[in-house]
């Protein structure tokens, strides 16, 4: 289910970042990537992973912010699900 709603998100992400209409995407993904709760960290990082899929081309300017995050998140002392999808 989990899976299923983030590509819904990359989805609507894919019409609606390019055209910047989506403004509080990318802080509401830093927030629940930097939780202190393991499981919205793991569904966090896999929404961004599908919409950067969909959309990488257009957040090209957040790039060093999204490698300082994939950073911490490759060390998460907690989840090897985070660890796990950060490298993808």
């Amino acid at each position: 289910m989990r899976h299923s709603t983030a590509r819904v998100i990359a989805a609507i992400a894919s019409h609606e970042v390019p055209l910047q209409q989506w403004p509080k995407l990318l802080p509401f993904l830093h927030s629940v990537m930097t939780s202190p709760v393991a499981a919205q960290r793991e569904i966090g990082i896999f929404i961004l992973f599908t919409v950067l899929e969909e959309v990488m081309d257009t957040l090209e300017s957040h790039i060093t912010q999204f490698f300082q995050l994939f950073a911490q998140l490759l060390n998460d002392p907690e989840s090897l699900e985070v660890r796990i999808t950060t490298c993808k």
